[in-house]
């Protein structure tokens, strides 16, 4: 029989004999794992937790921080829709706010038509937007709307953008 491996500093030595191996294959008995998939593959495992974080963050930002729908920006301007069931009919309100003031004076106008999300019973009003830093409200009034919500489109600038709010009741 050869000799042990040798494991000295500057001296390799590697034992290896082929009778012994052979003699040894046959009697190891491999015992299955006991557990699932997670316990064999750990990697496995932390790569789904990841998946499963970034799942819970896609929903916090998505669902519960998503944009308000009645609020809207175009061409330099905020709108706010708001709307409030009184008596027989439903008050419609858009605050135009004009942030930027990028608009020249051909480009200032503004249409806002308002009305139930199908648009039936609509009303179209136009004016102004207002100077750098200010704000202008422009209003109208729609019979009441049994759906509960309004939609407002508002065009200015060739750009159009289309908001929408549940009508509070007064």
């Amino acid at each position: 029989m050869a000799p042990e491996e040798s494991r000295t500093e500057g001296e390799y030595r590697y034992h290896y004999d082929r009778a012994e191996r052979i003699r040894r294959s046959g009697r190891e008995e491999r015992v299955p794992q006991t557990g699932g998939i997670f316990k064999r593959n750990r990697s496995l495992a932390i790569i789904l937790l990841d998946l499963i974080i970034v799942l819970i963050i896609f929903v916090i930002f998505g669902v519960i921080f998503r944009p308000d729908p009645s609020t809207g920006r175009a061409e330099g301007c905020e709108f706010t829709l708001r709307a409030v069931a009184y008596a027989d009919q439903t008050l419609v309100s858009v605050r135009i706010r004009n942030v930027e003031g990028i608009l020249t004076e051909p480009e200032r106008i503004v249409t806002v038509t308002a009305g139930p999300p199908d648009q039936t019973a609509s009303t179209r009003v136009k004016d102004l937007i207002p100077e750098k830093g200010k704000e202008r409200v422009v209003r109208a009034t729609l019979p009441p709307l049994p759906a509960g919500e309004v939609t407002s489109r508002i065009s200015v600038a060739g750009r159009s953008l289309t908001l929408t709010t549940n009508i509070v009741q007064e």
